[in-house]
Order: structure tokens, then sequence, then C-alpha cells
């Protein structure tokens, strides 16, 4: 499964603005999907790879020091 963007002129941007009744045209929603507008990208499962990994890694850097520091007896 592809985790790309379509291009402008690929029909499905002509198919979801039909789908939303024409409230915004194919060029918009492609835009604002290319561009990322409120989570969008997240949304649809189209986050770099880089960027989940980064998350993924800062929460395990997370969880390791909150265990370290317990088996220390800080606080």
């Amino acid at each position: 499964m592809s985790r790309e963007i379509s291009v402008a002129t690929n029909d499905v941007w002509s198919d979801m603005s039909k789908y939303l009744n024409g409230a915004i045209s194919k060029n918009a929603l492609h835009l604002f999907v290319h561009n990322g507008r409120h989570d969008v990208k997240k949304a649809l499962g189209v986050l770099p790879v880089i960027q989940e990994m980064t998350s993924s890694i800062t929460k395990t850097a997370e969880e390791l020091l909150q265990s370290d520091s317990a088996e220390v007896g800080y606080g």
C-alpha cells in the first residue's frame, strides 16, 4: 500500500469533491492534504515514515528515562 499523496490531476480529488457535494474544489482538497492542514496527513495515515519513527523513538526514550529515575529512587 502506497502512502504517497496523489498528484493534483488524479481523479481521486474530483471524486472526493463530488462526495462532499462540491463544498470544496478538487484543487483545494489537494492543497489541503498536500500541505497537511489540520493534521489531515495523520488522520489519513500518510505521515512520512521518518516522522513516525522519530515519534516512536521519543516515546521509548521518555519511558526509559522514567524507569531509570524510578529505579534510582529520585523524588
